[in-house]
């Protein structure tokens, strides 16, 4: 391995895992000729953590390389302006920011360089080699991205994931037992998914396509287009400069790039399909997965040790320490023991944290609000503002608690813990002392 011509790229690398992996393999080998006359078996242990993060700290960094030559072919070449000597420009001073990351800059420009190389060079480039255009587009999209992360960074994202989107996800599964009910009742009955549209109607998914009828399906992808087109424009009207969007053509190209493409193409056409969430999570799976080889290595490095221990390839003084400490045989506790202890210190810990955050909370102050105004244009404003504006929802009336009972069908298996634990919402909401209101010490 040592021989090999290494890369100059990897070469600090290769020196850092190339030490110790012949250090040890010298130590294994001379230590094992001290003891016996032939010489052990020649495959360490140790090295195969090294060689797999090696290797994918390779495959990282070449993916990496790969999504930075791909963003500057296509969205900023510059032919000619320097040599094969000097180094590039780095992409931060040819390209504008998107977002406040410069890794999620990356990753969302190599996704514009592609939309950008199948669906727009393959018909601007034969018009012209000017750059402009493209130009003009990256700013426009980078616009509309600063645009919705500083919108994102005024949404109350708690409220979003926690009422919302359950909300949503407890009409879906309410309204799909229900039609799955009604549409088991006789034969003549409509089928499962004309009932939950009828239910829950949607402008973007009417008419209801039947397998039977094509121009129902041609319909139907006529107003889930047109829904796209509209939800697109809307946000747009909201991004975009005034200027840009006086612009038609600019408006409408923007507008079936991500209309079509990104959203029809790209998420409902493949992010929805199963087979791209099962491949997600197989690479989520196995990202997680490369934390437990480490543990795996760990754990084949003490096999090696206790293999050497039993051919006698440790050394005397390693066997006298631990001899030393093996004829006080350890007292044996019950298994009970033990889960009373562990029972324990988790009532503690969650006794401590939940003091803790009480006595933090309750020294702090409420968030400030518009009641300590005394002036009577000042009420009066406020008067017509809360009469106006919704009241922010307190923790315990999310919509959380309502899916995840959904989800489990307590309703109707267990009827009696839903209404005990909606009785107990509804002491802790509404009755004495509101302990769960929206400004409260608890919802705090």
């Amino acid at each position: 391995m040592t021989s090999d011509p290494l890369r100059p790229g990897l070469h600090p690398l290769s020196q850092l895992k190339s030490g110790p992996t012949t250090s040890s393999s010298k130590s294994t080998a001379l230590s094992a000729s001290s003891y016996l006359s032939q010489p052990p078996s020649p495959r360490p242990m140790r090295p195969q953590p090294s060689k797999v993060s090696s290797r994918d700290e390779t495959l990282s960094s070449t993916s990496e390389k790969a999504t930075i030559a791909l963003i500057r072919r296509v969205l900023c070449p510059q032919p000619g302006n320097h040599g094969g000597a000097s180094t590039p420009p780095p992409l931060e001073d040819l390209l504008p920011p998107l977002t406040s990351s410069n890794e999620l800059d990356l990753q969302l420009y190599a996704l514009i360089a592609i939309v950008v190389k199948e669906f727009v060079l393959s018909w601007y480039s034969k018009i012209t080699a000017d750059q402009v255009f493209i130009n003009e587009l990256i700013q426009v999209i980078a616009h509309c991205t600063r645009a919705l992360e500083q919108r994102v960074r005024q949404t109350d994202i708690a409220q979003l994931a926690l009422d919302d989107v359950p909300a949503l996800v407890e009409t879906h599964i309410s309204s799909y037992r229900l039609a799955k009910q009604q549409s088991e009742l006789c034969e003549l009955s409509p089928t499962l998914r004309e009932i939950y549209h009828s239910l829950n109607p949607h402008p973007g998914l009417s008419p209801v396509p039947s397998p039977s009828d094509a121009q129902s399906m041609t319909r139907q992808q006529q107003a889930e287009s047109t829904y796209r087109q509209l939800l697109v424009q809307g946000a747009l009207a909201i991004l975009l400069p005034t200027e840009d969007l006086e612009n038609v053509c600019l408006r409408t190209l923007l507008c079936d790039i991500m209309a079509d493409l990104i959203l029809g193409n790209g998420v409902a056409g493949k992010m929805s399909d199963g087979c791209f969430i099962l491949e997600s999570i197989t690479k989520l799976v196995d990202n997680a997965g490369r934390d437990s080889r480490k543990e795996d290595a760990i754990t084949a490095q003490s096999r090696q040790r206790s293999r050497l221990h039993e051919y006698g390839l440790i050394s005397s003084r390693e066997e006298l320490l631990k001899g030393s400490s093996h004829p006080q045989t350890p007292v044996r506790i019950p298994d009970w023991a033990w889960q009373l202890l562990q029972f324990g210190y988790t009532v503690y810990v969650a006794l401590h944290f939940i003091i803790i955050g009480l006595f933090r909370v309750s020294s702090t102050n409420p968030a400030p609000s518009s009641r300590t105004s005394t002036s009577p244009i000042s009420k009066a404003i406020e008067t017509n503002g809360m009469c106006t504006s919704s009241r922010k929802r307190p923790v315990l009336k999310y919509r959380l608690y309502g899916m995840l009972a959904q989800l489990l069908d307590v309703p109707r298996r267990m009827p009696w813990l839903g209404g005990c634990l909606a009785l107990v919402q509804h002491l802790i909401l509404a009755g004495p002392g509101r302990l769960g209101d929206t400004d409260s010490v608890l919802n705090r």
